[in-house]
């Protein structure tokens, strides 16, 4: 006699909508710091050619922004994952998004960065 498996979905973990405030491991950081040269390799080829956009350039400014915030309040978990898939995207983009569309996800979340720093470093 043979079992049968059950029928059905299998439902993934449930996730919290509250991001990791870990610090993030030397493994994360790393893969934050190497997508973030990837990103820039990328950014460059695009200037030499002159195939930057404006969404390139304010990616630029905003990954220059990085190493301060992780100076002033190291990476967390959340952050250094977040940022390691997007730039992973913008080197490499999926079939479902642009590189533009990708650059401002980056924009923000790093926007999201400094904004958490600030309101951790405010005292009312």
């Amino acid at each position: 006699m043979s079992q049968q498996r059950p029928q059905g979905r299998r439902r993934a973990h449930d996730q919290t909508d509250v991001p990791s405030t870990e610090p993030a491991t030397f493994t994360e950081l790393a893969a934050m710091w190497r997508s973030i040269s990837t990103a820039h390799g990328v950014l460059d080829h695009h200037r030499r050619h002159w195939e930057n956009t404006e969404a390139d350039d304010r990616l630029a400014e905003q990954l220059s922004l990085v190493p301060m915030l992780h100076d002033w309040q190291p990476a967390t978990e959340g952050e250094a994952r977040d940022l390691a898939y997007l730039l992973g995207l913008y080197a490499e983009p999926a079939a479902d998004a642009t590189r533009e569309e990708v650059a401002e996800a980056v924009s923000t979340a790093i926007r999201r960065m400094a904004a958490r720093r600030g309101s951790a470093g405010r005292s009312d």
